[in-house]
């Protein structure tokens, strides 16, 4: 069974078998960037793949072939599709608020990987730090 992460553009996804969580960048194998998403007649997305064989970029494709990271790790992009944040009234007591309608595209990826492969969002907090 693959695990399924849901990123927006700009977001990363590291992922190795030895990750520090305090440096995810230099204690990572493979780092995947997601430059930009696509839902449209296409339905893809822009990656940038960083890896100790340098950095690629791939153009992933909904129901394309696997990108294969090494040996028994891959991943498939399953869709894309548009959130839309509902725009909030501003609150004067407050001062909040007042955020327009903006519509995120989103792409969900399908990894498979071994089980001591630790795959990692950016925006995860370590457990320590709650």
């Amino acid at each position: 069974m693959a695990l399924k992460l849901t990123r927006q553009a700009g977001s990363k996804i590291y992922g190795g078998m030895y990750l520090d969580p305090d440096d995810l960048e230099s204690s990572c194998q493979h780092r995947i960037w997601v430059r930009w998403v696509r839902d449209d007649d296409t339905a893809n997305a822009l990656v940038h793949i960083k890896s100790a064989a340098g950095v690629s970029e791939r153009l992933v494709e909904v129901g394309g072939e696997p990108v294969r990271l090494c040996q028994g790790i891959s991943f498939t992009l399953e869709s894309v599709y548009n959130y839309t944040m509902k725009a909030t009234p501003y609150c004067v007591e407050c001062q909040r608020g007042g955020a327009a309608k903006e519509i995120i595209p989103q792409a969900s990826f399908a990894f498979n990987a071994p089980r001591a492969y630790q795959i990692v969002r950016d925006d995860a907090v370590s457990r320590s730090q709650k």
